[in-house]
């Protein structure tokens, strides 16, 4: 079945510290991560997708070498590279970008530094094909399916180019050409505050791993009210609400997991639980698929006052 494996927009997907900030065309409304000379976004797949489906929105502003040895997009299988975005180096203000999959056939296209461009790379087939900002790019073998993704820092040296991260999303059998993220970040109290601090503690832009909300309890939960973004649909349509949540469990915690929900009219509607371990913080997606009072399509009204949370279980 088709499905959203991972979407994130407001930099905790990146999973170190980092602050949302604006820069050139920086229209979305959330600001970007920056990641600065060693800072890399990697996620790994628990299984190889049949049909893979990746969507960054990036601006590398100001290089100034040529280092196409280091691909700004990486798509492996286990430890080898299947398919990568490359900045090949700098004429005025123009980046030059690389496109190439495993049996090296590559192809040039151009950028605008310090302009955010949509990419999306579809795997399926072991066929790798390369889309920039809505339009097909290039088509080339890949050899085998992807395992992992890493988004990471443009140029090796602190003084070149730094990469900007805005939209990061993975979908197995789910087209993402198009797509958009819009962040509705916690915005005020709500019906649940069993936890130690709140949504005061997680909302800000970027991720800082030093600000928590917790508890030891079994059968706690903690809401709050989604903030109501400005966003219009114009002819796009509402494919799906992600609830985007970093979590962690106690070594020595009673609490075996978290279950993030949604309330509507006074009624509580289960996610399936995180399947968060005590090794270290991840990043957990869940997908709502429908607005799950109605069990229709979202509609632009159904975010207005919405409230989710979060369950100890």
């Amino acid at each position: 079945m088709p499905e959203i494996l991972y979407a994130g927009c407001e930099g905790e997907y990146a999973l170190f510290p980092n602050e949302l900030v604006q820069f050139g065309e920086d229209d979305q409304r959330r600001g970007s991560v920056q990641l600065e000379d060693g800072d890399q976004i990697f996620r790994p797949l628990a299984a190889a997708p049949t049909d893979f489906w990746l969507h960054v929105r990036l601006a590398i502003p100001e290089p100034t070498a040529t280092f196409n040895d280091v691909p700004f997009i990486s798509i492996f299988n286990g430890s080898t590279l299947i398919a990568a975005a490359y900045n090949a180096g700098v004429q005025n203000d123009f980046v030059t970008i690389i496109f190439q999959a495993a049996d090296t056939d590559s192809q040039t296209f151009t950028m605008v530094k310090d302009q955010f461009y949509n990419f999306d790379i579809r795997i399926t087939g072991n066929i790798a094909t390369f889309y920039m900002d809505e339009v097909f790019r290039f088509r080339s073998s890949s050899g085998s399916q992807p395992t992992a993704v890493q988004v990471a820092f443009a140029a090796p040296d602190d003084d070149q180019a730094r990469t900007k991260v805005q939209d990061f999303i993975i979908t197995d059998g789910v087209p993402t050409v198009g797509m958009e993220l819009v962040s509705l970040p916690p915005a005020a109290v709500a019906t649940y505050n069993d936890f130690t601090n709140d949504y005061n503690d997680i909302n800000g832009p970027g991720y800082d791993n030093t600000t928590t909300m917790f508890t030891d309890s079994l059968n706690d939960r903690e809401s709050w009210i989604y903030a109501d973004s400005d966003f219009e649909l114009g002819d796009k349509v509402i494919y799906a609400f992600v609830m985007s949540t970093v979590a962690q469990l106690s070594i020595a915690g009673s609490v075996d997991d978290f279950r993030p929900f949604l309330r509507i009219g006074g009624t509580n509607y289960d996610g399936d639980d995180l399947g968060a371990t005590s090794v270290a913080p991840d990043n957990y997606c869940t997908t709502f698929l429908l607005n799950p009072d109605t069990e229709s399509p979202w509609q632009r009204s159904d975010f207005r006052g919405l409230e989710g949370g979060i369950q100890t279980v």
